[in-house]
């Protein structure tokens, strides 16, 4: 899948079986940049701006169906689209459990809880999000198959082989700890499982200009480029 270009950063698809991933020794400190992502992001009462959103598109009472939030609870780039793509190179079978690492309010645990009849766990650490995917998930009656929880995706509250696989979509870049992010998801993959990657990387075009939808500034961006990524998962 060709790569989507943003100036310096540039958009990628990939799939890691577990297998090829090695497990350094973990590290059992918060990634020390978390506070700062949690303040970009969390903006609040997101929940109430939401309904209100809702109630302007004429959805204000009932089920809204998954596909009618696409365009507001899908934070990447190319949307749902993406999602659909990345989601189809992992063939997956039904009822397996999937890891959707830094989930946002939920978008892609929805899409592919209803779409691949998966059960998914979201995790992200900024609450606002967690307490909108909730909401959303009740509103779309998908809430037996999707769960939700707050958590830091380097230091993860699951046990070992909890999940068939895991996902991710435009979240490394605000993590440090690289590492530590893909220890975590060998950690809690079973043998066979994938990790699903749609990430922002670094391209060469040129210095990014902040802010960046990711980042106010390099405190919390932390872009790798595609080799130093590969390096990084094979460590």
């Amino acid at each position: 899948m060709a790569p989507i270009r943003l100036g310096r950063a540039v958009t990628r698809n990939t799939l890691i079986p577990r297998g090829t991933m090695t497990q350094p020794p973990r590290d059992p400190e918060r990634s020390a940049n978390a506070e700062s992502v949690i303040e970009h992001y969390g903006a609040a009462p997101l929940t109430v701006r939401i309904n209100d959103a809702l109630k302007r598109a004429g959805l204000g009472e009932g089920v809204v169906p998954w596909q009618e939030l696409a365009a507001l609870d899908q934070f990447h780039v190319r949307g749902l689209t993406a999602s659909r793509e990345l989601a189809d190179a992992m063939k997956l079978a039904p009822s397996a459990s999937i890891l959707d690492v830094g989930c946002g309010i939920g978008g892609s645990s929805r899409f592919l809880a209803a779409t691949y009849d998966a059960n998914v766990t979201g995790i992200d650490l900024t609450p606002s999000f967690i307490e909108a995917a909730i909401m959303l998930s009740e509103r779309a009656g998908l809430a037996n198959v999707t769960h939700f929880a707050v958590a830091d995706a380097v230091d993860l509250p699951y046990d070992d082989m909890s999940f068939d696989h895991a996902w991710t979509q435009h979240v490394a870049m605000n993590i440090h700890d690289r590492r530590g992010l893909y220890n975590e998801m060998h950690r809690v993959i079973k043998p066979g499982g994938l990790f699903a990657i749609h990430d922002i990387v670094e391209g060469d075009g040129g210095a990014i200009q902040f802010p960046v939808p990711w980042a106010r500034d390099q405190t919390t961006s932390h872009l790798l480029s595609s080799d130093a990524m590969r390096e990084a998962l094979k460590h």
